[in-house]
């Protein structure tokens, strides 16, 4: 769909059209709600038999009631925490404690850490140790805190794996929310005073928004709600060759049913533009109605400026956002060509639910 030529050029255009309504238009970018949209097809490597085998590594004794997972196998994607907790010694210095779990939330590992041994060596020492005696090696490792990038950077620089500096962490930030919530207040030594700076989810220097780069400008977009019974379907279905896209965690109190609100994006270069976001480790949608914003949050304090709100777009925005808050976070990302294309190029279930 071409720009109109009276819109800016630094910024999509909107698709005005109301798609929060429990069915969707003909011509909506979805198939009906009894047909599962399918992704792209591109070439397909066979799935190894050892993936699909995997069982839940997590013993009986580790269970949490945690979100379910779209995939039942331990990921080779990773999420790190390295940082002090809301616990005092007897020595009078605070607990330091690494925390890793894989993307899926069935592994973890939690160690304490001496406070004399916080440094970058003794970190890259136990990380190893885990790698080498967990189920599934890591291929990427994530790490969301921006006050301990230097010391993580340096220890897992050593380390065979990919890192990305990210907010997309949500099976840490649940693993933490746990801790916070039944483990740490139940400790000899916690500090309530402490707590709150143990417990910050967010980067300590987030930046203004920046312009979006011109790769991932697209030809116009539009808000809309799927079921979230379809959206697990898609994700638990597609193959990861057939699209670009991932899913963060999902309360199992949500019901299918819950309507999922998300942002369509349309653009001729649909399969480029999805491959862009996959580069920026996009963590969630997020608009500021004051500022007529709205924001893509990426990294661990990236920020940037996907679109103004115009006056007509607003009220689908409101509905976005109220979208949001019934479904505890959850929102969707979907990449595709045009409103009347079946396939998408790229899919991603996000979380703001921090």
């Amino acid at each position: 769909m071409k720009r109109p030529s009276s819109a800016p050029q630094n910024v999509p255009t909107s698709v005005k059209t109301t798609f929060f309504i429990p069915s969707f238009p003909p011509t909506s970018f979805l198939p009906p709600f009894n047909t599962p949209f399918r992704a792209c097809r591109t070439a397909r490597r066979a799935r190894p038999a050892s993936q699909t085998a995997r069982a839940n590594t997590r013993p009986a004794s580790m269970k949490r009631d945690l979100p379910v997972p779209l995939a039942p196998n331990v990921s080779d994607v990773w999420e790190l925490d390295f940082y002090s907790r809301p616990v005092v010694g007897l020595d009078g210095k605070k607990l330091w404690e690494l925390i890793i779990t894989d993307a899926n939330a069935n592994f973890e590992h939690v160690e304490a850490i001496p406070n004399s041994m916080v440094n970058s060596r003794e970190l890259r020492k136990r990380i190893q140790h885990v790698i080498e005696d967990a189920p599934v090696k890591p291929t990427l490792i994530r790490f969301f805190r921006s006050q301990m990038f230097n010391m993580i950077n340096i220890a897992l620089s050593a380390v065979d794996v990919q890192i990305a500096p990210s907010r997309k962490t949500y099976a840490l930030y649940q693993l933490l929310k746990h801790r916070e919530n039944n483990v740490y207040k139940n400790m000899p030594g916690f500090k309530q005073s402490l707590s709150k700076s143990a417990s910050s989810f967010t980067s300590l220097d987030m930046q203004l928004p920046k312009p979006l780069p011109d790769a991932l400008r697209c030809d116009s977009f539009a808000f809309g709600t799927f079921p979230l019974g379809q959206l697990k379907h898609f994700f638990a279905e597609a193959h990861a060759d057939d699209y670009f896209g991932d899913a963060c965690l999902i309360d199992d109190h949500l019901s299918d049913d819950t309507l999922v609100p998300g942002m369509i994006i349309f653009s001729r270069r649909a399969k480029a533009l999805a491959a862009w976001i996959t580069g920026i480790e996009l963590a969630f949608i997020r608009v500021v109605l004051e500022r007529q914003q709205i924001l893509l949050e990426c990294g661990l304090n990236t920020v940037y400026q996907f679109a103004r709100i115009s006056d007509d777009l607003r009220d689908d925005v409101r509905a976005f956002q109220k979208g949001k808050v019934q479904a505890a976070g959850i929102h969707f990302l979907a990449v595709q060509q045009s409103q009347d294309a079946d396939e998408v190029e790229g899919m991603w279930l996000l979380s703001d639910s921090l």
